[in-house]
């Protein structure tokens, strides 16, 4: 009965004490309690074994889930292989990217080239050399937007017999964070550009105030020469230096443009017009030995743009063709005509935008000189990137955004030692250009009239004074601000109009005209200044009776204008 409860696993069994002197029977009763009581310990033992392998298996396990989890939420592509390059295992990550159980399947046949190929070559060097083998690597990938970029770590596992027998690898795709930080470095690079604009802007702009001043001055005392000298001595000196200084008045505009001071001004300007007023220009920056073809297409046709900004692309780029010649001997040819485009689609640099359907006027700037080789041509729009010994590198890069700017095109084809050809498409207006007018205007009458002028520069004062007394007016004229109003003040009814500069020393007109306003509110007022109109009225644009002078201007520009404020002024009261 002990036996048979000891075999169901009742070790605590006992034989009762038997009756009887027998001493077998008491002995094999003794050794039948010894066995139980130690077949009770080691039930107890393996019984605590099976619990600490019970617990240590459910650690293993939440340790391998952790583990899973880890490598399959990993952003690298993680995987393990034979030596000869078959796949054991592989995380979520390279499922994704595979589409398919890649176990039992070769690395080469399943990873697109060239990361299959790689790791493949990768793992081969581990093993032979038993060692960790980690590289980078770039490629473009069929289906993948831009290049893709590659971080792989390839390691010998399970190393038996002298030799590993596995081999992992983890491959992390950073083509975002390369781009990222490419991005980056772009915007860095931007800034940094922008500030050396701005810094370039702040100069450009002050020397082009500085220098309208002075075209001011000889602007405006040649065009009083129009009245007093005959017509054939006008035609043929005056013109000639009214010509030149309107054309420096058009490089201190190109500067404003540049600083940000002023606003482009839009209208209709004939292609061919243009570059006639420039030929006598042209001829001058053309070296000597130098020929110059002219193509013009006489129905190449106008294009709504800055007449200013048209000039600048022209000469830029004619410029540019003539430094290209080789010891200044060759042909540059300029060929203008009207073309219409559907559906074409540029592929040159450095814009591969769809143009619009429509018509356009194509301008085209070719020289036989040295050319350019691709790399070159690949940064020659980049601002500060210049190939001459004395260039800034602001000219092309200045023409590519007036182009853009216009809704038009550049593009640019050159071959080293055949030549450059530069195209640019602007879109064609239908509208005529522009009347110039050629008849000398009736100058209006200022008598009865007496007018404050103040203007730091005396140039500029001299001319204002002389041109409105010539017209009949009493002028009184102060160099700044402050003495102007003082002089008001004085005499509060005795003026009729004033003509403020805007920059002045100890106040400027703006403050000036703020100050006479409170005094006499109804009289009308001429600001000048060789900043632009929008960015040197803000302060008193809601006035009303305030006009606006660009400088430089000519004296019947300015006659006109303090006639119409007089008149008005005539007509309120």
């Amino acid at each position: 009965e002990a036996t048979g409860r000891v075999e169901v696993g009742q070790f605590e069994a006992a034989i009762p004490e038997l009756g009887g002197p027998s001493g077998e029977v008491l002995r094999l009763r003794g050794a039948f309690e010894e066995m139980t009581h130690r077949l009770q310990a080691s039930y107890g033992e393996l019984a605590g074994q099976v619990e600490a392998t019970r617990t240590a298996l459910a650690f293993a396990e939440e340790s391998r889930s952790l583990l899973q989890a880890i490598v399959d939420n990993s952003p690298s592509l993680i995987g393990v292989c034979s030596r000869d390059g078959v796949f054991r295992l592989a995380n979520r990550r390279l499922l994704e990217l595979l589409g398919t159980d890649p176990i039992d399947r070769r690395v080469e046949a399943l990873l697109p080239a060239p990361l299959g190929p790689m790791i493949r070559t990768l793992m081969a060097q581990a093993i032979e050399e038993d060692r960790i083998v980690e590289t980078e690597f770039s490629s473009e990938q069929p289906g993948r937007e831009g290049e893709q970029h590659y971080f792989a770590v390839v390691f010998p596992l399970g190393i038996r017999g002298g030799g590993p027998e596995e081999v992992g690898f983890i491959a992390l795709d950073r083509s975002e964070r390369v781009r990222a930080e490419a991005a980056r470095a772009a915007l860095e690079g931007r800034l940094e550009h922008a500030q050396k604009l701005e810094s370039l802007g702040l100069l450009a702009g002050g020397v082009a105030h500085d220098f309208n001043n002075l075209l001011q001055a000889i602007l405006g005392h040649i065009s009083l020469l129009e009245d007093d000298l005959p017509t054939e001595a006008v035609e043929s000196h005056v013109e000639p230096v009214m010509v030149a200084a309107q054309r420096a008045a058009e490089l201190t505009g190109q500067l404003l443009a540049y600083a940000g001071r002023r606003t482009l001004r839009r209208q209709n300007v004939s292609v061919n017009t243009a570059l006639r007023q420039l030929s006598e220009l042209i001829a001058v920056t053309m070296p000597k030995s130098a020929t110059l073809i002219q193509e013009l297409g006489e129905d190449a046709g106008a294009v709504e743009a800055d007449p200013a900004q048209v000039s600048q692309v022209l000469m830029n780029l004619l410029t540019n063709a003539a430094d290209a010649l080789r010891d200044g001997e060759g042909t540059v040819q300029i060929r203008t005509r009207a073309i219409r485009l559907e559906g074409v689609r540029a592929a040159d640099r450095p814009d591969r935008a769809e143009l619009p359907d429509g018509d356009y006027v194509e301008i085209v700037v070719e020289d036989d000189g040295e050319g350019m080789d691709a790399p070159t041509v690949e940064r020659i729009f980049e601002p500060f990137f210049t190939t001459k010994e004395t260039g800034r590198g602001l000219g092309l890069a200045a023409v590519l955004g007036i182009v853009r700017g216009s809704g038009g095109h550049l593009s640019v084809r050159s071959t080293p030692g055949s030549g450059t050809a530069f195209t640019v498409l602007f879109p064609r207006t239908e509208s005529p250009e522009d009347p110039i007018s050629t008849e000398k205007p009736e100058l209006p009458s200022l008598h009865g009239s007496t007018i404050l002028v103040a203007d730091d520069e005396q140039g500029v004062r001299e001319f204002v004074g002389r041109a409105l007394g010539r017209a009949g007016a009493e002028v009184e004229m102060v160099g700044d601000g402050e003495a102007a109003v003082e002089m008001l003040r004085a005499e509060p009814e005795r003026f009729d109009l004033v003509v403020f500069d805007l920059t002045m020393p100890v106040m400027g007109g703006t403050d000036a005209l703020l100050h006479v306003r409170r005094m006499r509110p109804d009289i009308p007022a001429i600001i000048s200044s060789g900043y632009d109109a929008a960015d040197s009225l803000e302060a008193i644009e809601r006035m009303d009776g305030v006009t606006f002078l660009q400088k430089p201007y000519r004296g019947r520009t300015l006659l006109r204008a303090a006639s119409e404020m007089l008149q008005e002024a005539r007509q309120t009261r």
